[in-house]
């Protein structure tokens, strides 16, 4: 016979909650891994981070993935910072899935302005059928928070949902600074996905096949000739070729990739210097990459 126990969370009740998290997450990452939410927090307070390149918190969950998105939320429960609070729902986002898209909707986290990026982040790797109409409707609201917007129509284009093209194309047609991304989403869901030819090789070349036919997410002419130091990245009309050395002209990029230690999740930083940078969030089928989502992350 079982005994419902009425308990309520004390603040006690909830410090032991986020320790015992936090030993979850220490068990799962390995005692040597500088990956941690001590060190995340660490990272941020110290401002110990280039903008061209990963942090932490992206780090963090592409190495958790799904199975450590509950974990993070379970993290949250004591912590009142809301600094602190978006730097775990962020490693939230990354670890993507469905229970990622749950703990980013709950009312403690939901309640802030960014939390709604955040989950809209998430939706491709949830392949969520309950996340179309929220994102359609973000599109649909011209003065809707910048990010948010911005992430909805990159999410939509990613999903590949054609319910969407009517309410992209209006956004599309607008000139606010989010309708880039709303016409990038109308051509990647409308047309094939573009072709990429290596011509020289490079060790990430398996994660920059998968990310460039959904690049760049903006109309910005300098990220169709990209040099990343030693090859050409060319967006021409048949799609993207990269080929050895650096052309004239070219906007210098770089690219940062962080994979999980079991070889299924990647994250990866584009970043093109006074201009842009985005983040591409990776999942692995078979012998392929998939990018399930696309974050911008900083504009010069």
């Amino acid at each position: 016979m079982g005994v419902l126990v009425n308990c309520r969370l004390t603040a006690n009740s909830l410090v032991a909650v986020a320790n015992l998290a936090a030993l979850l997450l220490s068990a799962s990452l390995g005692a040597s891994s500088t990956l941690t939410v001590e060190k995340m927090f660490e990272a941020h307070a110290s401002n110990d981070h280039n903008p061209f390149y990963l942090g932490v918190d992206a780090k963090l969950g592409t190495e958790l993935g799904e199975a450590g998105a509950s974990q993070l939320a379970a993290r949250m429960a004591a912590e009142k910072d809301e600094e602190r609070l978006r730097l775990l729902a962020s490693a939230i986002a990354y670890a993507g899935g469905k229970a990622a898209i749950e703990a980013l909707q709950a009312k403690s986290v939901a309640k802030y302005p960014w939390a709604r990026g955040m989950t809209f982040l998430v939706a491709p790797s949830a392949r969520s059928e309950g996340m179309i109409q929220p994102l359609i409707r973000a599109v649909d609201q011209p003065r809707d928070e910048y990010s948010a917007r911005t992430q909805a129509a990159l999410s939509l284009a990613l999903l590949k949902d054609k319910r969407a093209i009517p309410s992209l194309r209006r956004m599309a047609g607008e000139r606010l600074g989010d309708s880039s991304a709303a016409k990038a989403a109308v051509t990647w869901i409308e047309l094939p996905q573009a072709t990429v030819k290596f011509e020289a090789s490079s060790r990430d070349d398996d994660l920059l096949a998968a990310i460039l036919p959904f690049y760049p997410p903006d109309s910005d002419p300098r990220l169709a000739l990209l040099c990343d130091g030693i090859r050409t990245w060319r967006l021409g009309s048949d799609g993207w070729g990269v080929v050895p050395g650096c052309s004239q002209g070219a906007s210098k990029v770089v690219l940062e990739t962080f994979r999980s230690s079991d070889g299924l999740r990647a994250v990866a930083a584009v970043s093109v210097q006074g201009a842009v940078g985005y983040n591409y969030l990776l999942r692995k089928h078979g012998d392929r990459w998939a990018v399930v989502g696309i974050r911008h992350t900083w504009i010069a």
